[in-house]
């Protein structure tokens, strides 16, 4: 039986932001084929790149643990929109500094604190990108995550993190395999018209990766890789966890 966690430290925050890293880094060639297919093809590179500058920094610091989570999110969105090219630059950057505001000043992340945390996250990248759900974005799992993040702590008040995010990852995988049947009408995937159905959209993998590993952290491991995925639709076909030290 899983340990229920109804809060988060500065540290164990930091710890899931260098193993987002570490996931998009096994990940990398998997959302660069996804990309290929309605886009430039370098998405997973510029993601990457821009973990790994917030893993680096994370790092060499050696005052996280004395750090504020809005200001390791504020300093993680600095480093990131500094490397990370495209359109994803901007657009999680973002993200993660409008996620910055809502954590300012505290040192502790609890259960409930992750409603004001996703619905900023949700209005960056609707700001940014302009999009709604069935656009086929990024938005199209954040959305629903972020709706089911609200309905379930406002329901469930003694809900702990490992289960909030246990049917947060099943939501996520829900909405993502929705994308494939979309049309892009928004970024460079929408210049493909009816070309862009039948593919599933990188960006709302990534954000299925990035719930998975707060998941796969709160449990102990460091997160996933897609081992096996379909060459047509580039949906998901099998997993395997992360190597662990531990």
């Amino acid at each position: 039986m899983n340990e229920k966690i109804y809060s988060i430290d500065s540290k164990k925050f930091c710890e899931i932001l260098m193993n987002i890293a570490e996931c998009f880094s096994a990940n990398e060639e998997y959302l660069n084929w996804l990309d290929g297919q309605i886009g430039d093809g370098d998405f997973g590179t510029n993601v990457g790149r821009g973990f790994r500058k917030i893993r680096d920094l994370l790092l060499q610091r050696k005052d996280v643990e004395q750090l504020d989570i809005g200001t390791i999110l504020h300093e993680a969105a600095m480093q990131f929109m500094q490397v990370s090219g495209g359109a994803s630059g901007p657009l999680i950057g973002m993200m993660l500094l409008e996620a910055s505001k809502t954590m300012k000043g505290k040192k502790m992340v609890y259960v409930n604190d992750f409603i004001d945390m996703f619905s900023s996250m949700l209005r960056a990248a609707k700001l940014i990108g302009g999009a709604e759900v069935g656009d086929k974005t990024i938005v199209d799992v954040l959305q629903p995550v972020a709706d089911e993040v609200k309905k379930v702590v406002e329901k469930e008040k003694d809900i702990d993190m490992v289960k909030l995010f246990e049917l947060l990852i099943q939501v996520a995988r829900m909405n993502l395999e929705k994308t494939i049947s979309m049309r892009a009408r928004k970024g460079r995937a929408s210049y493909l018209g009816e070309r862009s159905v039948g593919k599933q959209d990188p960006g709302a993998t990534a954000m299925y990766l990035i719930i998975r590993t707060f998941y796969e952290t709160l449990n102990g491991r460091k997160g996933i890789k897609i081992v096996e995925y379909s060459k047509s639709t580039g949906a998901i076909i099998r997993e395997e966890y992360l190597a662990t030290t531990k």
